[in-house]
Formats: structure tokens, C-alpha cells, sequence
């Protein structure tokens, strides 16, 4: 604590009694000269913020004249703190940001951020659903008539058909989009696209294509669809495709039956030698005899024993061998028809099945076909569009000189009755 010297303590005395003096005396007309002040600036503030700025205009009058300070006018010098002092509170309040007490009620609250997640990812959805169910005029109808609350015959003139026609084609556009909302609200949007998803991550679809577009759509919105894409490439890239391990097990099928064929073959050969050298009556007979009775013969002699017992050794290694891997090729195959079966399983659409490759030239070709065809298109409707307004303008010019003939006798007729 600081030692105040006379000096101080007079001026700090001084500075007391005049707070005790002028406060109350002071605070209407400085109070109300404030708030005219605030008014003019198209700041509002209430009595409990004013009494505020007041107490600390005060204080600052009160530290300059505990300090010495000579002030003069200080009504003025209350004023101008106290004025300012508000203009900082209103600031800093951000009175932008606040909202009136009949307001709150139309805030949002805190659960209300999922809902508008789900609004708009449900409107995504829709919007996908539209693209891939309706054609070109059945999105225009649906646009004017769902969008721009056109009414049928609106819609009907606006797009350039009859009203009957455009009664057929909402018909056709509510019958497709009832099931597509019942999809989206029961939230089996994604189940309904999983063979499509599936064909976008095996690389089946024409990256110039429709589906290749829709997949691309629906997976810049959908983060499940784009983790079982991720999901599905990484297991293609490890796992065989299914024609080449069914190759593979009918390789391995072949082979098991061409070792028992040529182990036989050789068995019975050696059979038949010693046979023939034991016995030659047996090497004359017929093929089954001669076998039958070459290993007879070579049992006997001992020498035809010890072949046959080699062959068979052979045969049963072959076997195991070609046992285990056609084990490991179905054990492959099936947990790769598996993974595939899940993925695919559960959609009303089956996957396609692999384009041709398709070279540069060819793509480049296509491409500018459908660009020209897009233009044809295009020139048409602006020649039916050109042609409309041409029937529109002369369908105004009759109806005008029929309006002007009907106007001329009646004015003749005036004419004559005045006359």
C-alpha cells in the first residue's frame, strides 16, 4: 500500500465530497442527454445499462480529480465518458446476434443440425432418384409442376405438349417417384444400389456411361457406399477372379486324372512285360487278360512285385498332392463366390457384366456422336420452340383484325343513330 503525501489526501477528501455532492444531482440530465445521444445514433439501450455507464463515468471523474486535475465542466466531462462507454458495451454485445423474446421460439435447437443433415441427404437422394427413373420430359413435368408449382395445363403449354398428354405424363412420374419416397424414407436407398456400387468398384461400367455417372453422384454424397467401394477394390486386387480359379480347379481336376491314367497305363505295362517273359500264352490273349495275366506271371517271378508296388507308391503321392491344392482352390473359390454373393446379393438389379475395351479412337468417335446428336436434338427444340411462337404470333394477328372487324360496324352503327 502506497503512502499518500497531504496533497493527496486533500485532493482524494476533495474528490469524496463532491461524489457525494453532484451524483444524484447530476444523473437525470446527464442520463437523459446520453440517451438522446445513443438515439440519434440508432442505439437503444435500457435504464440498468445507462445507470452502468453513469457509475463509470463517475469513476473517471472521481480518479482525475483524486489525482489533481482541475475539471471545470464536469457535466460535459460525464456526458462525453458516458457516451462512449455505452457505444462500447453495444458493440461488444453484438446486437446483431441477438434474437427478441417472440423469436426464440423459431430458433433452432441443438438437434435440429442431424435433422437438416438428413433433410438434405434425403434430398439428395430424391434429386439421384429423379435423374435415374424419369426421362427427359417426365423431369421437365416434375420440374415445373413439383418445383415451380406450375399447374398442368401450365406445365402443358410451357413444355409444348397437350393437356391431355401431360395428364399421362404426371400419371407415369407419381407412379415412379411413390415407390422412390418409400425407398428413401425406410432408408434402403444405398441397399438398392448395392450391385451398382458394386460394378462402379470392379470396374464394369462405361466410365462415359449413365450408371458410371449416377455411381459417381451417389458416392460424392454417400461416405458408407464409398468405404464398401474402397472395401470391395481391396479384396479384388488380393483375390483371384472366379473363371480363373474354376480354370484352375478343372486344370487340377485334369491333372489328378491324367497321373491315375498314366500310373496305370505304366503299372500295366510292366505287368504285361513280366507276363510275357514269364508265360507267352498270357502276352496273346485279349488286353484285360493279358494285364490280368502279366501281373499274375510277375507276382510269381517276384520282379513284376516290385513295379507295381512303385507305381502305386507314385500314384498315392500324386493324389495327396493334387488333393491339397484342388482343397485350396474350392476353399478360394469360396470365400470369393461368398464376398461376391454379399455383395451382390439383396438388389433388384444384377451387375453387367464387363465392356469390351474399347480403344481411344473408338471413345473419341462415340463422343462425338453423342455431341452431335445432342445438337440435332437441340435445333430441333429450338425449331419447335421457333415454330410455336410463330403460330402463337399469328393466332394474336387473327384474333386482332377479328377484333378490329367487330369494332367497325358497332362504330358505323353509332354513327348512323347520332346522324
Amino acid at each position: 500500500m502506497s503512502i499518500l503525501t497531504p496533497e493527496q489526501r486533500r485532493a482524494r477528501a476533495e474528490a469524496d465530497a463532491l461524489l457525494a455532492r453532484e451524483y444524484e444531482a447530476l444523473k437525470p440530465e446527464v442520463v437523459r442527454t446520453v440517451g438522446a445521444k445513443l438515439a440519434a445514433s440508432g442505439v437503444r439501450l435500457p435504464e440498468a445499462d445507462l445507470d452502468a455507464v453513469y457509475n463509470l463515468a463517475w469513476h473517471a471523474l472521481h480518479t482525475k480529480l483524486a489525482a489533481g486535475e482541475e475539471v471545470g465542466n464536469r457535466a460535459g466531462l460525464l456526458v462525453a465518458i458516458a457516451h462512449r462507454r455505452a457505444l462500447d458495451e453495444h458493440r461488444a454485445s453484438h446486437p446483431s446476434r441477438r434474437a427478441d423474446a417472440a423469436e426464440l421460439d423459431e430458433l433452432p435447437r441443438e438437434d435440429a443440425v442431424a435433422e437438416r443433415l438428413d433433410d438434405v441427404t434425403e434430398l439428395r437422394q430424391f434429386v439421384a432418384g429423379l435423374r435415374e427413373r424419369l426421362d427427359r420430359r417426365e423431369l421437365e413435368a416434375a420440374a415445373l409442376c413439383y418445383v415451380y408449382e406450375y399447374t398442368r395445363p401450365e406445365a402443358a403449354a410451357a413444355i409444348g405438349v397437350k393437356p391431355k398428354r401431360m395428364e399421362k405424363i404426371m400419371d407415369a412420374v407419381s407412379k415412379k417417384i411413390t415407390p422412390l419416397l418409400g425407398e428413401i424414407r425406410a432408408g434402403a436407398w444405398c441397399e438398392q444400389h448395392r450391385s451398382l456400387m458394386t460394378a462402379y468398384a470392379l470396374e464394369l461400367l462405361e466410365p462415359a456411361g449413365e450408371r458410371h455417372r449416377l455411381a459417381r453422384e451417389h458416392l460424392d454424397g454417400c461416405s458408407s457406399c464409398r468405404r464398401a467401394v474402397l472395401r470391395a477394390r481391396g479384396i479384388a486386387a488380393v483375390a483371384p477372379p472366379l473363371p480363373l480359379l474354376a480354370l484352375a480347379g478343372g486344370l487340377v481336376g485334369a491333372g489328378v486324372v491324367g497321373a491315375a491314367s498314366g500310373t496305370g497305363a505304366a503299372a500295366g505295362r510292366g505287368g504285361a512285360s513280366a507276363g510275357a517273359g514269364a508265360a507267352s500264352g498270357g502276352a496273346a490273349g485279349g488286353g484285360g487278360g493279358a494285364a490280368a495275366g502279366g501281373a499274375a506271371s510277375g507276382a510269381s517271378a517276384g520282379g513284376g512285385h516290385g513295379a507295381a508296388s512303385l507305381a502305386g507308391h507314385g500314384l498315392a503321392v500324386r493324389a495327396k498332392v493334387a488333393a491339397a491344392v484342388a482343397t485350396v482352390t474350392v476353399v478360394a473359390a469360396a470365400v470369393a463366390g461368398a464376398f461376391a454373393l454379399d455383395l451382390v446379393g439383396g438388389d433388384d438389379k444384377p451387375a453387367q457384366p464387363p465392356p469390351a475395351q474399347s480403344t481411344a479412337q473408338q471413345q473419341l468417335a462415340r463422343a462425338r456422336a453423342e455431341r452431335a446428336a445432342r445438337a440435332r436434338a437441340r435445333a430441333r427444340a429450338q425449331a419447335r420452340a421457333r415454330a410455336r411462337a410463330r403460330a402463337r404470333r399469328e393466332a394474336a394477328r387473327r384474333n386482332a383484325r377479328r377484333a378490329g372487324a367487330a369494332t367497325t360496324p358497332a362504330t358505323t352503327t353509332a354513327a348512323d343513330k347520332s346522324e
